[in-house]
């Protein structure tokens, strides 16, 4: 009974930390899943893709942290691409709902890159159930009584690099919360204000061919909050196009185990499990991520040459 209370006291502490640092959801399998933090990624396949992930951050934690997040994007044209993503974070008795609508625009770099710019819009929107708070001091006028709810705009933009000449080479620099807003919720002979601060993101990642049967996908993630910098680092052996499995380590945080397949060009999903590496290792069970892409491909129509009939005087 100790430790469980002492465990979601540690809990609140961090998630009182993380209020006014790190906001932004982190991935696991950021390599599939760009579009959540970098809006020049939509439309960069000749398909339309929809990806779906879910974490469970500190199973065993009563109130840890828990996201879905879905996203849907296409390429419109040669130029033009646009996508919709949800993201739903759930930290102990606070929701918050991110929607966004992505934009993007190629620009050809050489023969064989391509630099895509993108913008997302959207909002964010944060609700806290009071009911389930309760304060030493029953006064408190920052403590709602019921379950309050606000929302503000939000902007996201970024840079996306590819070239596949060389190993298929991907670079992407983004930033999310460009506004800066401030939720406010309503409290009882109050208010409580929540800013939304700007994240900073800078990923790379290629597939370097081992043998004929094995590719190396390694990938980085650098990431900028108003406190730290943390760093993803990890690598994927993809066996015969269909199998993976690799590992991930996030400094401060967690090493992690990897698994994916490969059913088609069309269809992958993964698996992926943190060992915290932190103090909280004693509390938690570790977290839990999944994540499936599915890509529509798209169709170019071929247009047939005409039949030419030509004519001589001879069989007129």
């Amino acid at each position: 009974m100790m430790k469980r209370q002492l465990a979601i006291v540690a809990l609140f502490a961090i998630t009182a930390l993380k209020v006014s640092a790190q906001q932004d959801p982190y991935y696991t399998f950021f390599m599939f899943n760009q579009m959540v933090y970098n809006p020049a990624y939509a439309g960069s396949k000749d398909a339309i893709c929809a990806t779906a992930t879910y974490k469970k951050q500190w199973s065993g934690f009563v109130g840890s942290p828990e996201f879905q997040t879905i996203t849907v994007n296409s390429p419109v044209g040669k130029k033009l691409g646009v996508g919709l993503g949800v993201i739903n974070d759930k930290i102990g008795f606070q929701n918050s709902l991110n929607a966004l609508f992505n934009l993007s625009y190629k620009f050809q770099v050489g023969s064989t890159g391509t630099l895509a710019v993108g913008a997302a819009g959207g909002f964010m929107q944060k609700s806290l159930d009071g009911t389930k708070m309760v304060a030493v001091d029953q006064l408190d006028p920052k403590i709602p009584k019921s379950k309050v709810s606000a929302s503000a705009p939000d902007v996201n933009a970024g840079l996306w690099y590819t070239n596949p000449s060389i190993y298929n080479l991907k670079v992407g620099l983004s930033a999310t919360h460009l506004m800066q807003s401030t939720i406010t919720y309503d409290a009882l002979g109050g208010s409580v204000d929540s800013k939304l601060a700007t994240h900073y993101y800078l990923n790379a990642g290629i597939e370097y061919p081992l043998t004929g049967s094995i590719t190396l996908e390694p990938n980085i993630l650098v990431k900028k909050d108003p406190s730290k910098i943390q760093v993803d680092i990890n690598a994927f052996a993809l066996y015969n196009n269909k199998i993976r499995g690799g590992v991930l380590y996030r400094t401060g945080d967690a090493l992690t185990a990897m698994v994916g397949y490969k059913v088609n060009d069309n269809l992958h999903f993964g698996y992926a499990y943190d060992f915290t590496t932190t103090g909280i290792k004693k509390y938690s069970g570790g977290s839990h991520e999944l994540y499936v892409t599915y890509c529509f491909k798209l169709k170019t129509k071929v247009r047939e040459k005409p039949t030419i009939i030509r004519l001589t005087p001879r069989y007129l």
